[in-house]
């Protein structure tokens, strides 16, 4: 690699007289500019955190290392399947739990004035949207279903009790919705069935 971070050590650096030190807070900030490389070091204390780039590295990957600018698809596949999936457990979850106690459920709804065809339509959409949300199919429809569910859920229920989730609140919904939206606007990923469908034909 030509970019290498080192842990962090114990302070045994000394500054070449050449360097450039500048006092930082109540650190120093150290860098030297060598043949081939360019060191950037911080102390802090008895701590000493110390970065090399190569001179000849195109900035544009610099960029892309330290702040995620630029060409990132195959880190960004990876991490669409992981928000995919933590998402799609939690309706799978919450949804098998409705649908496998429905007689409990029909009366909730109903006092919250969801009619019974209602409530088995919402439970059934979180639990089959979660499954095909899981595996990667029909994303985008599925997306915008949980999309709606999440949206009357957060108004009939958890709305009025506030953001935050341990009253209640809408917190832990809102990340939902918002996850759902994600892939009801960008799709899957290439980690999916969908992905997998479309490139055979």
């Amino acid at each position: 690699m030509n970019l290498c971070i080192l842990k962090v050590l114990k302070s045994t650096h000394i500054a070449h007289k050449n360097d450039k030190i500048t006092q930082n807070l109540k650190g120093y900030f150290i860098l030297s500019s060598l043949r081939n490389f360019v060191l950037i070091c911080i102390i802090y204390q008895q701590y000493t955190v110390c970065v090399y780039i190569n001179k000849n590295m195109n900035l544009k990957k610099v960029c892309n290392m330290f702040c995620g600018v630029g060409d990132n698809d195959k880190y960004t596949d990876v991490a669409m399947l992981l928000l995919r999936v933590v998402v799609a457990s939690a309706f799978i979850y919450h949804g098998w739990s409705k649908v496998s106690a429905m007689d409990g459920v029909v009366p909730m709804f109903a006092s919250m004035g969801v009619g019974t065809v209602m409530t088995y339509i919402a439970s059934y959409v979180e639990f089959l949207g979660g499954i095909a949300l899981l595996i990667g199919s029909a994303t985008r429809l599925v997306g915008g279903l949980l999309a709606i569910f999440m949206v009357v859920a957060i108004y009939l229920v958890h709305l009025d009790r506030g953001y935050n989730m341990m009253n209640g609140g809408y917190e832990y919904q809102l990340l939902l919705l918002a996850g759902v939206i994600f892939f009801a606007l960008v799709g899957p990923g290439k980690y999916s069935v969908s992905s997998k469908i479309c490139n055979k034909n």
